[in-house]
């Protein structure tokens, strides 16, 4: 009877057993892994200054031949598997060529690429990475990357049924691509496949064509930042995720869609420099409520400003200049407490300047330049009491004003009258009143 255990001790050690079993067992990196990570670091040289940005520490000692890889900095692998499934070499100094049977297309189970802001000397975005069809996030930004962003149609990778194209890479959530400026081609529409995509970075790139139809199928996309010609399709009213959208700089033609207005998530619209034609700023602007910062400089805009802007209570940042909106400034910004930035310059706006555009408490710039609008200053203008810039140049305005006036705004730093149609009355005292002012 001496040698039985109770209860309690045979469940101690039970425990024990499994304690031991559980800590003998520790996956350690596969072998051929290992090897293709130490192979893929041997055909590279470091030469952070072929790089031209801000980079990291080269890869750590810790990579070395006959340790678990699992271990390495930079690497992740998967907790039951330990197969790599995350890569992260940004900023690494990598210099050299990305060849077609290079080792790092071995790593089939990766999840997590990220090789930016290294110098791949013009290698191409080769078929081989369409072997990573468990990827989902994928950064290849200002890796002097060149070529075509997508391969012909019959090239395959190694003979395999592997897909030619990182656009059928149907699990990516991210696709950063951006800043690889000899990277050419168009963007095709089989990037509707891409059911999954939340972010989209093609900014700085040679990329040309039309804005693909099926972009509206990407119906999780938060961001996208592309630069391409033609006219907004409406199925961009699909994308109801979409929290930001940059256009500017792209050849956009036509009318901005409607359905625009669709977007609810938008947070940040940026259409400038797109030289829109034919175009009115459609009311259905009015129902992105979440919208924060709006950039519709240089689009050719005609037409009123349309009323509905009076919904956007939550924005900071208004930039409408260079285009030909006419009529008076409308009265929108009862309820605009946030608004720090206003440019309405270079535009055919008429009619006095309204009191509710001078009731804004954050406003910091405001720039009314170039336009036609008539009148007296309000004196509610000198409240702004936050305003660091004020335009109010070239213009058709009817008043007599002291300069001395506008040293109440103790913040500017930056005024111009010139051309306005003021006329100013000086004291001896005041260059001194402006303490802050660097450009008068």
């Amino acid at each position: 009877m001496g040698f039985l255990l109770s209860n309690y001790q045979l469940t101690i050690c039970i425990l024990y057993f499994l304690i031991f079993c559980l800590s003998s067992s520790t996956h350690l990196c596969h072998n051929d892994e290992s090897t293709a990570l130490l192979q893929f670091k041997q055909s590279f040289s470091f030469n952070c200054s072929a790089c031209n940005f801000d980079v990291g520490a080269p890869f750590a000692d810790n990579w070395k031949e006959g340790t678990d890889c699992c271990a390495w900095d930079r690497v992740t692998c998967d907790n039951t598997t330990s197969h790599v499934v995350g890569l992260d070499l940004s900023s690494n100094c990598l210099y050299g060529t990305i060849h077609p049977n290079s080792s790092l297309f071995n790593l089939v189970h990766l999840q997590h690429l990220d090789l930016s802001h290294n110098n791949f000397n013009h290698s191409q975005i080769l078929p081989s990475f369409g072997r990573f069809t468990n990827l989902t996030h994928l950064y290849l930004i200002y890796s002097h990357l060149s070529g075509p962003i997508q391969s012909s149609k019959d090239e395959v990778w190694q003979g395999n049924n592997f897909s030619n194209s990182i656009f059928h890479l149907q699990k990516l959530q991210v696709l950063w691509l951006g800043g690889n400026i000899e990277l050419i081609g168009e963007l095709p529409n089989s990037i509707g496949q891409l059911e999954y995509l939340e972010e989209l970075f093609l900014s700085f790139c040679n990329i040309f064509g039309t804005i693909p139809t099926l972009l509206g199928n990407l119906k999780k996309l938060r961001g996208g930042n592309i630069e391409l010609t033609g006219e907004l399709p409406n199925s961009i009213g699909q994308l109801e995720y979409l929290e930001e959208l940059f256009l500017s700089f792209c050849n956009i033609f036509g009318t901005i869609p409607t359905s625009l207005g669709n977007l609810k998530k938008l947070r940040m619209l940026d259409l400038g420099w797109t030289y829109l034609i034919n175009g009115q700023l459609p009311s259905s602007i009015g129902h992105l409520k979440n919208l924060e910062e709006l950039y519709l400089h240089d689009c050719n805009f005609s037409g009123m400003i349309p009323r509905s802007l009076t919904n956007l209570t939550r924005l900071i940042w208004l930039d409408l200049s260079c285009n030909n909106f006419e009529g008076p400034i409308p009265q929108i910004f009862s309820n605009f407490s946030q608004l720090q930035y206003i440019d309405f310059s270079n535009n055919q706006l008429t009619g006095p300047i309204s009191s509710p555009i001078t009731g804004l408490p954050n406003l910091q710039y405001l720039d009314l330049s170039h336009n036609s609008i008539n009148g007296t200053i309000p004196s509610s203008l000198f409240h702004l009491l936050n305003l660091t810039y004020l335009d109010l140049s070239s213009n058709n305005l009817s008043d007599t004003v002291e300069l001395d006036t506008f040293a109440k705004l103790e913040y500017l730093n930056s005024l111009d009258l010139s051309n306005s149609g003021l006329s100013l009355t000086t004291t001896n005292s005041t260059p001194s009143s402006f303490l802050n002012i660097r450009t008068l």
